[in-house]
């Protein structure tokens, strides 16, 4: 309750005027008349006690206008990031986020304004993926290359001419890993034409089940 109320709830009273009167007069509830009362009685004054606890800074006036100003500029602000950013209370980077309707919050005042704000979602969630490819030796790595496409844009335009200028008649052997565009029939073939030597399909696999003792079975071998 401001000042002017309780000043006219003292000097009703200090004329003598009851609590129940003075609030009928003030439009005010009995329990504020009745503390006001107190508090005079016990204080000689109107002033509040001195309040204890943690000091308000989420819903302080600046507070409240650095919020309004980054939800005027973007409306689609995550509010645990803003409360970072402004200080209220107390790392794959992602490029491009996916938009999610049901998710994604838009601080608007009304259904047009949202829809001003990106209510409607303009790209899929889903980006589109791209390959990274580059190699690398103990004594040197080649550029890298970003291409979908692996026989035709990486290894006839990029490890083959890069194997012969980096080794010369060096000798040297090619692994890769086990992804379906390295393991492709074409490729294999492609390499064990172009390349001394080079880890071929599943001889990665049979090393480590030699080596592990695990017998190897043939597609002749009934299974008991």
């Amino acid at each position: 309750m401001c000042k002017v109320p309780r000043e006219y709830i003292i000097r009703l009273h200090s004329k003598g005027t009851s609590a129940q009167v003075i609030a009928k007069r003030l439009e005010l509830p009995r329990s504020t008349v009745n503390y006001t009362i107190k508090r005079f009685k016990e204080c000689g004054g109107t002033q509040d006690h001195h309040r204890s606890g943690r000091p308000v800074t989420a819903t302080t006036e600046n507070a409240i206008k650095k919020v309004r100003d980054r939800i005027r500029h973007k409306a689609q602000r995550s509010m645990r990031k803003m409360a970072k950013e402004i200080g209220i209370n107390e790392k794959l980077f992602t490029v491009e986020a996916a938009l999610n309707q049901q998710n994604d919050r838009v601080i608007a005042d009304s259904i047009g304004d949202a829809k001003g704000k990106g209510r409607i979602v303009q790209r899929a969630a889903h980006s589109q993926q791209l390959m990274v490819w580059g190699a690398i030796t103990s004594d040197g790595k080649s550029r890298l290359v970003f291409e979908k496409i692996y026989m035709e844009e990486i290894l006839k335009k990029e490890l083959i001419p890069w194997t012969r200028r980096h080794f010369g008649n060096r000798p040297f052997r090619f692994q890769q890993d086990g992804a379906p565009s390295h393991t492709a029939k074409d490729v294999q073939q492609l390499l064990q034409q172009e390349m001394s030597d080079f880890i071929k399909k599943f001889a990665a696999a049979l090393q480590i089940l030699q080596k592990q003792k695990i017998p190897l079975r043939s597609k002749s071998d009934s299974v008991q």
